[in-house]
């Protein structure tokens, strides 16, 4: 009898532990994370620096292999980088040699031919609205734009997970808050689950479906919220405030908000 796990999510974590190994020992990053992604889910992972999230993501994307425990991608164990996911990180990492559209087909991995591949990269310009930009180079960019590409990129092999590291936090208020909107737009066009990593709590709940929220390292499942609000959500709405207040709670104890107060 084969002892092949099988999930109907799209990732699910089991008993996961990881510690960093340094001149004065080892240092526990994070203990015993335990969850379930479901397909087309919105999470969002926050914490204080530290608590390990990123290094959360990376072991999703594959690209950390050494800790305890197992990561499925629906019924396969993860055990490097793989098409089905795509990842994109805090900085755009595009290759300032290469024009948009050429930084894009870079993520093609499929050996494919040179119309059908024009036509992938034109429809996933066209999706982040930079169509009219294939042809420029990252410097001639803003960095929200050149997030865009980022986003294009990571999607161009239709990946059924799609992991972001903190991607719009170098970007300014009015850049990020609509870099957020178009992350939505993309979302529920592409029908991809979405893992977002961010320590800004008003960013989480915005996003997400639900929101894992992580202790101070070694990072632990503190609590897992909700989102109950429905979409599109507007950030002055009392339901969105009164979520958005306990997890601040969560995070900051004693202290208490007056929900009134900002309605």
């Amino acid at each position: 009898m084969s002892s092949k796990k099988t999930y109907s999510s799209t990732l699910k974590i089991e008993n996961l532990y990881k510690k960093f190994i340094i001149d004065s020992g080892n240092v526990a990053v994070l203990n015993d994370i335990n969850l379930e992604v479901n397909k087309n889910e919105f999470i969002c992972i926050i914490g204080a620096s530290g608590c390990g999230k990123s290094t959360l993501l990376r072991i999703i994307g594959g690209l950390e292999k050494e800790y305890d425990g197992k990561v499925y991608s629906k019924d396969k164990l993860i055990n490097g980088p793989g098409v089905d996911r795509g990842i994109i990180f805090q900085e755009s990492r595009l290759f300032p040699w290469l024009n948009i559209e050429k930084n894009v087909e870079f993520g093609l991995q499929e050996k494919l031919n040179t119309n059908i591949k024009k036509d992938i990269v034109k429809k996933h310009l066209e999706l982040v609205g930079l169509g009219k930009f294939a042809k420029a180079y990252p410097h001639q960019l803003s960095g929200g734009m050149q997030q865009r590409a980022s986003i294009a990129r990571a999607l161009v092999n239709n990946p059924n997970i799609l992991l972001l590291d903190e991607p719009f936090s170098a970007l300014d208020a009015f850049t990020r808050m609509s870099m957020q909107q178009e992350i939505l737009k993309i979302w529920e066009k592409e029908k991809t689950t979405v893992i977002l990593v961010t320590h800004d709590i008003d960013e989480a709940v915005f996003l997400a479906d639900r929101v894992v929220i992580l202790s101070s390292r070694p990072g632990t499942i503190k609590k897992i919220v909700k989102i109950d609000v429905p979409r599109p959500r507007k950030r002055s709405d009392y339901d969105y405030i009164k979520i958005r207040n306990e997890i601040y709670n969560e995070f900051f104890g004693e202290f208490k908000e007056n929900i009134e107060y900002y309605i």
